[in-house]
């Protein structure tokens, strides 16, 4: 029996239950004063020693609350909740080296604890330490792989934590984190080769390829070993994006691979995982890699080979998957039976990316809707860029969260509070209207999609390829609040609808009259909405001008083997040395065919500088919102420089940062603006 206030006696199971029902009613000293009672009668009750730790650690009293749960863990010291709450209230003290401490001794107590591991990490990188907080944070996901929250923690660390040697429990958990439905894989590639630099084989293949001495072991050798590195596989399955030095190593075994085909009799060994993951990644890339005249004429050969053994009842899959990483397999003549030949697991994603999914997109397109015939001459040229094929392709859906209002969207964005001035922050519901104007191969759409469920999302574009394939993806997402249109954003008034929020990014600057379309856009926007564009800075591709402008004086046209070549090019002379090409190696479009033409040799292109932007935005009578920062580090950089007349909402002053850094928006300027609500249609 318990003692309580004015003579009362409970016993301590009622008593515990009281307790709990005040605590969690947020009756804060009534609780406090039952866990003492019982504390008064059982000194050595751990459970009651926690609770009244938590109470006055909620309460603000953290002294008392050290001082109560340091007993608890002593006495429970499997206790997880008393760990965490012992190191949050010493942390509320001032003393994260403490907390710190606290929370290693309850992780050497409870070694599997998430909970603790997180918070240890989340302190030592507040200290600065964040190589020991990606330690914490890999031993404990190597514990728990398939927890999805520590997961994508551990993810977004490892982008930020690239260590120089090579680990294995990294290599194990990559492929789990590119394979996460809330992780895009492109964002992993470059910091995933950088990491399987310091891989002992990839890293000794890599070193005797730069030395011009790869033919020394075979490609069956290279393969078989390249093909036991799980994160690899799983990256070039997932994207199209590499860095220079791996895009030649790839190229070279490729070379390898066609040559002990083209001279080997037939087999019927299974082709190696390596070289189904090449083929794959070959055709997300638009298969951007240089090749010589010999790879021409021998994988010519190559087709009439694999046609004529498939004529006669034999499927070669070794010499199927190689001409695959050179060209489609839509491209042999024997696809339909080679598609329905029996194959082995491994072969199914090849299959489905090469024959089932482009077979399916010809199936959507002629149900896609049209919003009118596109008749402007210059939107028609951009279009026939776009038909030629759906890019940039994307291979994974990615979930993201859902925005409850106008001003979560920009603070995804990284501009919370920018929604400040706007005459009410609309919430985001079933009767919210976003328009994606250009939402090309679907990347965008889906994001969109995602982002503002549930609200209706309708996506323009001008190319019929891009739009099956982003019907496509949709679909695979499980997104159902998505409609594809095909036509010409100058048409969007004849849709009859008007717009919460419009979305257009890479889009005006491709067209004859980006103003005219930017208006077109206006126009639809409801007043209070809210508007994102992404345009060309001028400074930044200075040096694509100088690019093309020097192939243009030699008379070159840039077809796809013409690209090939200028790519090698750029490549060879940038490793040399050469600082104005080595920004193409920063740029992820650059590595895939397409994307690759349309960085350098668009048919249609204009460039801006953030002062010409501001008095666009002035022109249409738009209010500028903020900018969308490639690095979050931009900010601090500009806050600094810029000193006490700091302005994050002025493009004077961030045109000034421009001049400073000209390589800063080498992508674009994405950047959000808001009718005013006195912008009264009519």
């Amino acid at each position: 029996m318990i003692a309580l206030a004015a003579g009362r006696r409970l016993p301590l199971a009622q008593v515990r239950t009281l307790a709990v029902n005040a605590h969690n009613a947020a009756a804060y000293k009534e609780a406090e004063d039952y866990y003492r009672a019982i504390l008064r009668a059982l000194p050595a009750d751990a459970w009651a020693m926690n609770y009244l730790g938590a109470i006055l650690h909620v309460q603000g009293q953290n002294g008392p609350a050290k001082e109560v749960l340091e007993k608890a863990v002593r006495l429970a010291p499997q206790n997880l909740e008393a760990w965490v709450t012992l190191a949050n209230a010493v942390l509320a003290l001032g003393d994260p080296g403490a907390c710190a401490s606290i929370l290693k001794q309850g992780l050497a107590r409870i070694p599997d604890a998430t909970q603790l591991s997180l918070g240890l990490a989340n302190v030592l990188k507040a200290q600065g330490q964040a190589r020991e907080a990606f330690e914490i944070l890999t031993e404990a996901a190597s514990r728990k792989p398939d927890e999805p929250g520590l997961l994508e923690v551990w993810g977004g660390a490892f982008l930020q934590n690239v260590l120089p040697v090579y680990d294995e429990r990294i290599d194990a958990l990559l492929p789990r984190v590119l394979s996460s439905p809330s992780i895009w894989a492109s964002s992993y590639a470059r910091p995933v080769y950088r990491f399987l630099n310091a891989h002992p084989v990839i890293k000794e293949m890599m070193a005797r390829s730069a030395a011009g001495a790869s033919d020394a072991v075979s490609y069956e050798s290279q393969a078989q070993a390249l093909s036991g590195v799980s994160s690899l596989i799983k990256m070039m399955e997932l994207s199209s994006a590499v860095d220079a030095n791996h895009e030649i190593f790839f190229t070279e075994l490729r070379r390898q691979q066609l040559d002990q085909l083209t001279q080997a009799q037939s087999d019927d060994a299974p082709p190696l995982a390596f070289s189904i993951a090449l083929a794959q990644f070959c055709f997300n890339n638009d298969y951007v890699f240089f090749e010589t005249p010999q790879e021409k004429v021998q994988i010519a050969r190559l087709k009439e080979t694999i046609e004529s053994s498939v004529a006669a009842g034999r499927i070669d899959w070794r010499r199927i998957v190689c001409f695959c990483s050179y060209r489609a397999l839509m491209e042999l003549g024997v696809a339909a039976q080679i598609a329905q030949a029996p194959l082995a697991e491994s072969l199914d994603g090849l299959l489905n990316q090469q024959h089932r999914e482009p077979a399916l997109e010809a199936q959507i397109r002629p149900t896609i809707a049209k919003l009118l015939p596109i008749e402007d001459s210059v939107s028609q040229k951009v279009q026939g860029m776009y038909e030629s094929s759906p890019y940039p392709r994307w291979t994974k859906p990615c979930i993201v969260n859902p925005v409850a209002s106008v001003s979560q969207a920009l603070a995804v964005d990284g501009l919370a509070g920018h929604a400040q001035g706007l005459h009410q922050d609309r919430a985001i519901n079933e009767q919210t209207r976003v328009l994606i104007a250009g939402c090309g191969s679907g990347q965008h759409s889906m994001f969109c999609g995602g982002r503002y469920r549930p609200a209706r999302v309708t996506a323009v574009d001008l190319s019929l390829s891009s739009l099956a394939y982003a019907t496509r993806k949709t679909r695979e997402c499980g997104l159902a609040n998505v409609d594809f249109l095909h036509g010409d954003l100058l048409d969007v008034g004849r849709l009859g609808e008007r717009f919460d929020v419009i979305e257009s990014v890479g889009v005006l600057h491709h067209m004859k009259d980006p103003m005219r379309g930017w208006k077109a856009l206006v126009d639809v926007l409801k007043p209070g909405g809210v508007m994102k564009i992404g345009l060309y800075s001028r400074r930044a591709r200075a040096t694509v001008f100088e690019l093309r402008d020097r192939y243009v004086k030699e008379g070159v046209i840039p077809g796809p083997d013409e690209v090939r070549a200028i790519r090698r090019d750029i490549i060879a002379r940038a490793s040399e040395g050469a600082a104005n090409l080595q920004q193409f190696l920063t740029i992820r479009d650059f590595f895939s065919l397409n994307e690759a033409i349309d960085l350098m040799f668009h048919v249609q292109e204009s460039s801006y500088s953030l002062v010409q932007i501001a008095a666009m935005i002035e022109e249409l009578d738009l209010r500028f919102l903020g900018l969308c920062l490639p690095q979050e580090s931009f900010r601090q950089i500009f806050l600094a420089e810029q000193g006490a007349q700091a302005d994050l909402t002025s493009l004077l002053q961030w045109d000034q940062f421009e001049e400073r850094h000209p390589d800063a928006f080498i992508g674009m300027f994405t950047f959000w603006v808001a009718k005013p609500m006195e912008a009264l249609e009519g």
